[in-house]
């Protein structure tokens, strides 16, 4: 897979992020850890480098990745709005009637799941797993969170 690194520095920039941020998400960690739930190393890690910026992609799509907790509960109060990390290890947990594709990669393989954000004009919600993967909504999985990932996350459309 090769693209233009400096391509995907840029849009990554322009949207706020530069080399060697390390945002401090103690309060973050510790409200996840004071829920029964606490974030992986790896969700942990993307939250510090990447949590708070907003920008566009190559392909014209906005992207967010936000950090709060709270994140949709301060948009609509109104609605009742569930725990951005999700975890479920067993299909009891989560019901059969919520048997969608992300919940079940959570009980095959054992991880949590934390949405980070959206892409899209329609907000398609983007999570990171425990381990560390990149996932959209629908299970699709973009991989290993890096350059790469974001890569094709961002720049679909320079890749060869």
């Amino acid at each position: 897979m090769t693209y233009d690194v400096e391509k995907l520095k840029d849009i990554l920039q322009d949207a706020g992020w530069y080399q060697g941020r390390k945002n401090d998400m103690q309060s973050i960690v510790e409200h996840y850890r004071t829920e029964g739930t606490p974030l992986s190393n790896e969700q942990i890690s993307f939250l510090e480098e990447y949590s708070d910026i907003e920008g566009m992609s190559n392909t014209g799509d906005t992207f967010k990745f936000f950090s709060d907790p709270l994140f949709w509960h301060r948009i609509n109060p109104r609605i009742q709005h569930g725990s951005l990390l999700q975890t479920a290890k067993t299909f009891d947990e989560i019901g059969m009637s919520y048997l969608n594709p992300l919940n079940l990669r959570m009980v095959r393989e054992h991880i949590t799941m934390l949405e980070i954000g959206w892409i899209d004009m329609t907000h398609i919600p983007l999570h990171i797993s425990s381990d560390g993967r990149l996932f959209r909504d629908d299970g699709h999985e973009y991989g290993k969170m890096c350059l790469d990932t974001l890569a094709k996350l961002l720049m679909p459309w320079d890749i060869k």
